[in-house]
This record gives C-alpha cells, structure tokens and sequence, in this order.
C-alpha cells in the first residue's frame, strides 16, 4: 500500500489533479500492468 493525500494547505495547485489522475481507471491499468493490485474505495 502507497498511501497518498493533498493536505489541506497545499499552495501546489496541480495536487488535486494529480490525486484524480492516480485515482483514473486509466492509471488503474497501469498500476495493473506493473503488478500491482489496485484497491478500490470503500464508502
């Protein structure tokens, strides 16, 4: 597990995009491709 977050007072504007391009079934073929099992999130 490669936890990942944006903290609240990130001045980085390209963070929030970024957590949304890792979160991509795009990315998620990717991450699968490599090995890696790909968690999906639990509500």
């Amino acid at each position: 597990v490669y936890p990942v977050a944006q903290i609240a007072d990130s001045k980085d504007k390209h963070a929030s995009a970024f957590l949304k391009c890792l979160q991509s079934a795009k990315a998620g073929d990717l991450f699968k491709a490599q090995g890696f099992t790909v968690l999906m999130p639990s509500n």
